[in-house]
This record gives C-alpha cells, sequence and structure tokens, in this order.
C-alpha cells in the first residue's frame, strides 16, 4: 500500500522525498512546510509571552526602584496621601470652584502600580467610599458583581453614590438595586442619565434622609415632554446641598427647607427660579448658569425685588443668566464669582446689584468674561471693601494681556492719599492667564509700582495692605533663572524687599526640571550611566530594559504575522493539492455539489413543515474561503449567489453596501431570492434597500423581517415587481406607531403564489389575492377578518394560521352559515385561540390537517380538541 501523509493522510508521490520502510508515515512537502511554520509561529508566540513576563518583571522593578513612598514611610501614612490622591468627590468641591489640577480618579488606578499599593490600597476603606459608576449598553456583565466587591471594600464607611446612566438598560435597573440594599450608608447621592431611571430606586428605603447630597443631571426620554420624579415615598430627603440639571420642581420630592447650597441650571422664567429661592431660607451658597430671554434695561429698576439674606456666596455664569441680578438682592453676600459671558454690558447689571444690595463683598472673582477697559475701575469702585480679586484674563480683552497689567497695575499704584483710593483694603491678588510671563525690567517696574517703594515718603501707613500676589503663566521653555537674567540689580533688589515688608510674590509657570528619565520622567541617578549633557534625555535602567524588551515584543510579533502570511500560503497550495473535487470533476459538476452543500432557500420550504432536519444556513463566502481554486469555481456559479441575505443593523460594517452590489453582481441573471432584517429604518439600511430595488425586475422571493416602516423605503414603481412568488413579512410597529405602514407598490400589482405574514393586517398588504395558493399568518385580527381573506383567496391550497382569537366555540351548536372554501387541501391550525376558527368555515377538499400548540385544556380551551373533531365532522 502507498504510504500516506501524516497530516493530510492523501499518497506521498514520489516528489516527496524516498520511503525507506512501508509502514513508515512521512507528510508530504507542503504539509510539511505548514507544519514548520505552525511550529515556529507556536515558538515565537511562547518567546513572546517569556518575553512579557521579563518586561512585567522589570516593570515591577521599575515601580519598586522609583516607589519611595511605600518603602520609606508607613502604611498608615501611605494611606493618607492615597486618600489625598484621589479626586475630590464631586458632591464635596466648593460650588464655586471651577480650576484645579486633574487628579487620580479611581482607586484601581492606584492598585494597577504595583501589588504592594495594590495590598495598601485594598485596605484602606475610605479610598473605596466614593463609588463611580459608568453604565453602558456594552461591557456590562460583570458591573453589578464589581459593584459589590467594591462597597464591601469601603468597609462601614458614608458611601458617595456616583451613577452615569447612559442607557435605561437592566444592567443600570440591576446595579440601583445593589446600591439600595446599602441605603443607610448614602452620604452623597449624584445620578447623571435619563429620567426614566430614577424608579428603579425603591420608594421605601430607611436611612434616606441621611443623604446630604442630591446630584440629579437628567434628561426626560424619548417622546417625554416631561421627567418622571425622583421620589423615594415614606422616607423624605433633607440634603444640604442640591445640584440640578435641569431644575424641575414638581420632579424633585425632597424636603426643601434644609439646604444650605444650591447650584441649579434651567430654562424657565426668572419668577419660577425665584420661586425656588423663597423655599431654601437657609440657603448659604448659590450657583445659578441659565438662558432667560428678559434683557436688562439700564435706568429700569423690577418692582419688588426678593432680598433673600442668608446667601453669602453667589456664582452666576453664562451671559442670560446675569438678568438675575436685577430681581434679586442679597445684603449679607460676601462673595461674588462672574463668568462664561461675552455680551459687554453685564458689568452695568452686576453694579446695580450690588448698589441695591448694599452688601459688604471681600471676594471677587472674574473669570473669562468680556469687559471695556474702564469696567475694571468701574466694578471695583463699586466694591471697596473687598479684600481678595481673583481674574482669569482667558478672553477678558480685547488688547493683549500687557495692556491689562499696564492699566491695572497703574490703578493699584494710587498714592494713599489720592481721592477716592482703588481697592484700599485688598489683600491679595492673583491673576490667572494662558500667555508667556513678560520677562522684561518695564513689566516688574509697574508691578513694584503697586508698592510704593519708590516714594520716599512711604512710610507703613502709606502702603497697601496687599499680602500676597499671585501671578499664574504658562510657560514651558522658560525657568525662574530667566528672572535673574532679564532684571537688573536695582530690580531684583526691590523684589527682595518685598519679602521683608511681609509681601509674599507668588510666581506659577510650568517649567522643566533637571535631567530626568524620558520614560518615567523620575530624576536620573549615577547607577544609570553617566549624565552627557544638560539636554541628556536617556533612561534609567529598568525603564532601559523596559523599553527593549517592548521592542524585542514587537519584533516578534511583526515576525509572527510574517510566518502566518507565509503558512496562509502554503495552506492555499495544500488545498489546492488536495482537491481531489475541483482536480477529477469538471466544474459544472463541482459547481452542482457546491449548490447541493448550501441550504435551501427559506421562501421555497414548505408551509406546513416545521419539524425534522434543517441544513444550517451558509454562504457561498464560506466556500470561497477554502481555496484559490474553490473562489473560481464559485465565483463562476451564478446559481450559488441567488439568495441574498441581508442582516443590517447599527453595527454592520460600511462596506455592506458595497459587497451587496458584487453579491448581485456574480448571481448573473438568476432569479434572486432577497432576504433582509434590519432592526432600525437607518439611513444605512435604506442605502442597502435601494440598491436592491435596482435589480427588482429579478426577484423571485422576497422575505422582509424588521420594522414596518422600514417598507416605506422600497420604491412605489418597481418595474417587473409582478414577477415575485413569495412573499414574506415577519415585522413589528415602529416606536410610538399603533398601526404598521403599508407595502404597497402601487404602479405595479404584486400577484405573489405564497404570502407569509407575522403579523398580518390585511389592509396593510396591497397585492392581488386572486394568485395565492399558499398563505402562512398570524393574525390580532377578528375571524371575520380571516374569513374575508379566504374569501379573496380562490385558488388557495395550503394555510397556516395562528392567532388568539376571541372568538368562544359553543360545543354541541354547529357553524351558523360557515363559509366553505373548496381549494383548501392543507390546513394548520396553531395556538389555543385559533381552534375557534373550525366553527367558521368548511373545507371539502382537505386532505391534510395538523393541529398543535395548545397547552391548557381547563377553561374555554377544553373545547379546541372537540372543535376539531366536528369539524371534521362536518367537512366529511
Amino acid at each position: 500500500m502507498s504510504v500516506p501523509c501524516q497530516f493530510c493522510h492523501y499518497p506521498r508521490s514520489s516528489s516527496d522525498g524516498s520511503i525507506c520502510k512501508s509502514n513508515e508515515i512521512l507528510s508530504c512537502t507542503p504539509c510539511q512546510k505548514v507544519a514548520d511554520l505552525e511550529e515556529q509561529i507556536l515558538t515565537m508566540r511562547k518567546k513572546i509571552v517569556e518575553l512579557e513576563e521579563q518586561r512585567r518583571q522589570w516593570k515591577t522593578q521599575v515601580n519598586a526602584t522609583h516607589d519611595g513612598l511605600t518603602r520609606k514611610l508607613p502604611i498608615e501614612v501611605t494611606a493618607e496621601i492615597f486618600d489625598l490622591c484621589l479626586v475630590p468627590d464631586i458632591c464635596s468641591s466648593d460650588l464655586s470652584y471651577s480650576f484645579g489640577k486633574q487628579w487620580c480618579k479611581s482607586p484601581l488606578e492606584l492598585s494597577a502600580v504595583s501589588q504592594r499599593w495594590r495590598q495598601i490600597a485594598h485596605a484602606t476603606p475610605r479610598l473605596w467610599s466614593d463609588i463611580p459608576l459608568r453604565i453602558r449598553d456594552t461591557k456590562t456583565s460583570s458591573l453589578p458583581e464589581l459593584t459589590t466587591q467594591w462597597i464591601e471594600r469601603s468597609g462601614q464607611r458614608p458611601l458617595s453614590i456616583n451613577i452615569h446612566s447612559y442607557a435605561n438598560s437592566r444592567c443600570a435597573q440591576d446595579v440601583i438595586k445593589i446600591l439600595n440594599g446599602y441605603a443607610s450608608r448614602w452620604k452623597h447621592l449624584t445620578f447623571s442619565g435619563h429620567w426614566h431611571v430614577l424608579p428603579a430606586f425603591a420608594t421605601n428605603l430607611e436611612g434616606v434622609s441621611n443623604i446630604q447630597t442630591l446630584y440629579l443631571r437628567a434628561r426626560a426620554g424619548k417622546g417625554r415632554s416631561r421627567p418622571r420624579k425622583f421620589d423615594l415615598g415614606k422616607y423624605i430627603v433633607r440634603p444640604k446641598r442640591l445640584v440640578a440639571e435641569p431644575l424641575v420642581l414638581d420632579a424633585i420630592v425632597i424636603d426643601w427647607s434644609h439646604l444650605t447650597e444650591l447650584e441649579v441650571s434651567t430654562s424657565d422664567s426668572i419668577e419660577s427660579f425665584i420661586i425656588v429661592l423663597r423655599s431654601v431660607p437657609q440657603l448659604k451658597k448659590c450657583k445659578f448658569s441659565s438662558e432667560f430671554n428678559q434683557p436688562f434695561i439700564p435706568g429700569i429698576a423690577p418692582a419688588n425685588p426678593f432680598a433673600h439674606h442668608s446667601i453669602v456666596d453667589l456664582t452666576v455664569t453664562r451671559g442670560r443668566s446675569f438678568a438675575i441680578f436685577v430681581h434679586l438682592l442679597c445684603p449679607a453676600l460676601e462673595k461674588l464669582t462672574i463668568g462664561d459671558c461675552e455680551e459687554l454690558g453685564a458689568i452695568h447689571q452686576i453694579i446695580y446689584f450690588m448698589n441695591k444690595s448694599q452688601c459688604s463683598i471681600i471676594d471677587l472673582s472674574v473669570c473669562r468674561i468680556k469687559l471695556q477697559q474702564t469696567d475694571v475701575d468701574l466694578l471695583c469702585q463699586a466694591i471697596p471693601t473687598l479684600h481678595r480679586l481673583c481674574i482669569d484674563s482667558q478672553n477678558l480683552y480685547r488688547q493683549n494681556f500687557e495692556g491689562f497689567d499696564d492699566h491695572l497695575f497703574s490703578l493699584l499704584a494710587r498714592e494713599s492719599d489720592a481721592r477716592p483710593r482703588f481697592l484700599p483694603e485688598l489683600c491679595s491678588l492673583v491673576i490667572i492667564t494662558n500667555d508667556h510671563p513678560p520677562w522684561s525690567s518695564d513689566f516688574w517696574t509697574a508691578f513694584l509700582s503697586i508698592f510704593n517703594t519708590d516714594n520716599p515718603q512711604s512710610s507703613q501707613q502709606h502702603r497697601r495692605k496687599l499680602e500676597t500676589v499671585t501671578l499664574c503663566f504658562d510657560d514651558d521653555t522658560q525657568s525662574l533663572d530667566s528672572l535673574a537674567a532679564t532684571c537688573d540689580e536695582r530690580i531684583r533688589a526691590k523684589l527682595l524687599s518685598l519679602k521683608g515688608k511681609g509681601v509674599q510674590v507668588k510666581i506659577q509657570l510650568w517649567r522643566r526640571m533637571s535631567v530626568r528619565c524620558r520614560f518615567c520622567h523620575y530624576p536620573r541617578t549615577s547607577s544609570d550611566g553617566p549624565i552627557r549633557t544638560s539636554q541628556d534625555t536617556s533612561s534609567c535602567l529598568p525603564c532601559r530594559k523596559v523599553a527593549e524588551l517592548d521592542e524585542q515584543i514587537q519584533t516578534l510579533r511583526k515576525k509572527t504575522i510574517e510566518l502566518e502570511e507565509q503558512r496562509r500560503e502554503w495552506k492555499t497550495q495544500v488545498n489546492d493539492i488536495h482537491d481531489g473535487l475541483t482536480n477529477k470533476l469538471p466544474i459544472e459538476v463541482a459547481a452542482e455539489i457546491f449548490n447541493l452543500c448550501l441550504p435551501v432557500d427559506i421562501c421555497s420550504w414548505d408551509l406546513s413543515y416545521s419539524h425534522g432536519i434543517r441544513i444550517r444556513r451558509c454562504s457561498p463566502l464560506v466556500l470561497s474561503a477554502v481555496s484559490q481554486r474553490w473562489r473560481k469555481t464559485a465565483h463562476a456559479t451564478p446559481r450559488l449567489w441567488a439568495d441574498v441575505p441581508l442582516h443590517i443593523n447599527e453595527t454592520t460594517m460600511p462596506s455592506l453596501p458595497e459587497l451587496t452590489t458584487e453579491w448581485i453582481e456574480r448571481s448573473g441573471q438568476q432569479p434572486l431570492s432577497i432576504n433582509i432584517y434590519t432592526p432600525t429604518n437607518s439611513k444605512f439600511a435604506q442605502d442597502i434597500i435601494n440598491i436592491i430595488c435596482a435589480y427588482a425586475s429579478r426577484w423571485k422571493h422576497f422575505a422582509f423581517s424588521g420594522h414596518w416602516h422600514a417598507l416605506s423605503t422600497f420604491s412605489t414603481s418597481l418595474e417587473g415587481i409582478s414577477h415575485i412568488q413569495t412573499l414574506s413579512f415577519k415585522s413589528r410597529t415602529g416606536e410610538g406607531r399603533s398601526e404598521p405602514g403599508k407595502f404597497d407598490l402601487k404602479k405595479f400589482v404584486v400577484r405573489p403564489k405564497r404570502l407569509i405574514a407575522k403579523p398580518f393586517f390585511p389592509a396593510t398588504v396591497v397585492i392581488d389575492w386572486s394568485h395565492l395558493t399558499e398563505l402562512e399568518v398570524s393574525m390580532p385580527a377578528s375571524i371575520d377578518d380571516f374569513i374575508i381573506v379566504l374569501r379573496t383567496t380562490p385558488r388557495l391550497k395550503i394555510c397556516k394560521v395562528s392567532s388568539d382569537f376571541r372568538d368562544a366555540f359553543d360545543p354541541g351548536v354547529g357553524p351558523v352559515n360557515p363559509f366553505v372554501h373548496p381549494c383548501i387541501v392543507d390546513l394548520t391550525v396553531l395556538s389555543d385561540r385559533s381552534f375557534s376558527i373550525f366553527a367558521r368555515f368548511l373545507c371539502p377538499a382537505l386532505e391534510r390537517l395538523t393541529i398543535g400548540e395548545c397547552d391548557d385544556l381547563r377553561g374555554i380551551n377544553h373545547t379546541s380538541i372537540y372543535s376539531a373533531m366536528l369539524y371534521l365532522h362536518y367537512t366529511d
């Protein structure tokens, strides 16, 4: 006997080498080559795993080498530092706070640094008391379990819940149910997402009255004009702080009288916001943002402005919100923050508010607001009690930052005996800008003029009370050493003298440090090699090792890809050599075999066939992927491509329209069986349906599954559409629709021989019923509607019906004027209520009857079998 290949089991040829023994098992050249390449690929992958393990070990050493934190400090101190590294809880941050640095967002990031950090983080409950939850439609299967683990690590500490739900998913409800079990520990509750998720919170949660902060940032769902209520029922929430965006009074059921901090955004009228302020007598801090359409008219004061005597901190952002200044008075106001206004003239509203309130403001922050040059004079002169002034100069003026310096410094440099004195009580000045610092003597001369250092009569009582001046610049190229290089000795001496006078000057900017590792950015040590220049960008030893391993891993991965490509080429050669089908048989015979391998078209199945073996639906693309010869044979056989299955959803690849066109072109002029599944009526689905409509004259079978309103995409005048033999509809109505859309091609009437409609609405399918020989429907309508359909189908042979008719059959009473259909020879009746049809029509020519799916013999349904027996008696 011949010696078979040990891989493909085909007989080896003489070209594959000599055969020493009759029982020797060797391999042919292509199979051996494929085996060698697979072995090399496996070796490469093992090597990659080894290198990744080495990289992990070196990365751990990098962390350990640079981890002076846990090596030198006690665990308690490290845990305290970890707590300071986390982002401040959004529910406990200052309402008026709008600037800050980006902190670490989650204790999971601390846990991922090293094993030591993970142990410390997991043993520190306060790190896990803030629970951030982002709930999406995908990748959420493990979120409930992770939420439980997170809460367990928090011990018994009060919880700050932060939920951001992108959709009203099942996962969101499951997570909220878990949180409901810990309601007694809620301290801060933040919810951002759709309003219709709010009912997932239980209505009787003991302990929810302990909530101190309630944060609701929600929007109404599709088709909803009003949001759902946030109402916890028996236990009323008495928060001290409320954040609501937008603010809807009747949708938030809480005790308003305990509020001390309020942050809202609303598009309602000013009067509605005043109503809110009247209900919060203990309010201390208020942040307000809105888009009121009520402009301020200078010289016209509103009647009876509301005075709130408790607000001490007020923040107003966005231009239209400034209209509130003429409707509200705050006599106790001490801190005012204004920002995000591009309208000139807003300064008059603010000055009017301060004059009418007669308040003593000691802290003013101006952030991102456009003012004219003289507006600074007007604003500051209206607040003579100001102690702290903070100006963020981004978009503050229409000229550059240098012009602002000259003007502001000149105002502050007025001598003490000048009248009126500019900000006589000012103690702290903060200027924030994104511009580069002007390292010039002129700048520092203007700056020093604030302190009257050149006035020989400037005694202590004549000098300003300024204690701190903070200048925040953005400069990544200069350093503080540039100050000494650009300023003369006289300027430097005056700057140093300020310290002796009790003035603290802070200059903050981004600057580069000394020589650092280019990977971890830690300062390099002598063990890392010599430092050649001040611009040396080399790395420390552990980081260098990690980088080298990364490079080796990348090289091996590229080599693996090359070997896999070679393997694919040799595998194709193996398939071609051992392909006895296309090598020995004519292409016509191979094409016939290919056709037998494909599934039977769903549109040509027998209606009454519901049990037995069904071929798994595959595709000619599967045959094309075997080898090049199979691909050529498949592409040259049009009947393989006559069945066009289209599954269209929101994640469908964008190349599907082009692939659809290529598929139909390969079908030649064969009649087409179109099978469309589209769960949404998207623009993408419309493009593909338009391509299908261009070949309407070749449609033989047409199956549609999806939303009824997607049917409107089909053209109303498709020439040749009357050739369709089979129509199949498995659809549902769209959101907000009580009735489905019509399938009506108008000019060219469809005359199918077979119709499948689930559910079936006779008025929505416009066809010529007289040619039907097979019918399969499920109907929510009455029996009378079904009888009307039967009267319009005189040629009907096969009928399958499944419905929920409410017409009961009375045993012992024969049908009254039953309809006789003389052609039906095969009848299938499924579902309990469908059996009532037996009392309404007769089939004298019936040869085959199928009944089933009746699982309830109690009540009215006990007559189902009797109905069928009596029906057979009447039909003989």
